[in-house]
């Protein structure tokens, strides 16, 4: 009787501390705090993602001055990510249908293409900045990491 009730705190033990594991796994897969005012918060990151992204096309030139003259969220500071902050959040962007896009990264001064992302799985490619896409705007946030 004693080996069957040791053998049943073990395995309560046990799924308790799987439970609590796959939660803590949960959590740490939802890096993104919803500021309730048209942005999201990468907590991994601490930047700031303006959501949902633009529902405009627009040229690489004309994305950068969209995102330069957003104000969003009582900001005026946002810009265009480069190509490993947008990378960063692809995968996070997914859940919540955000249109990915331009980054600010060129591949060269003498080559008129930039990096960018097509969809949320997070593949950069490179295009003709005269290429209409997307703008998922971005700034450094303001809480502390």
């Amino acid at each position: 009787m004693i080996l069957v009730k040791s053998i049943y705190s073990r395995f309560f033990i046990l799924t308790i501390l799987l439970l609590i594991s796959i939660t803590q796994a949960a959590e740490a897969r939802q890096t993104l705090w919803d500021t309730g005012k048209g942005s999201q918060i990468d907590v991994a990151t601490g930047l700031m993602w303006q959501l949902p992204s633009s529902r405009l096309r627009l040229d690489w030139e004309s994305a950068k001055a969209y995102c330069s003259s957003l104000s969003l969220s009582g900001k005026s500071d946002w810009r265009l990510p480069n190509i490993k902050e947008l990378l960063s959040i692809s995968g996070s962007l997914a859940a919540t249908n955000s249109l990915l896009g331009w980054s600010s990264s060129t591949i060269s001064v003498a080559n008129p293409e930039a990096h960018r992302i097509l969809s949320t799985r997070g593949t950069p490619t490179s295009g003709l900045i005269s290429t209409e896409l997307y703008a998922a705007c971005v700034r450094d946030s303001d809480r502390v990491r």
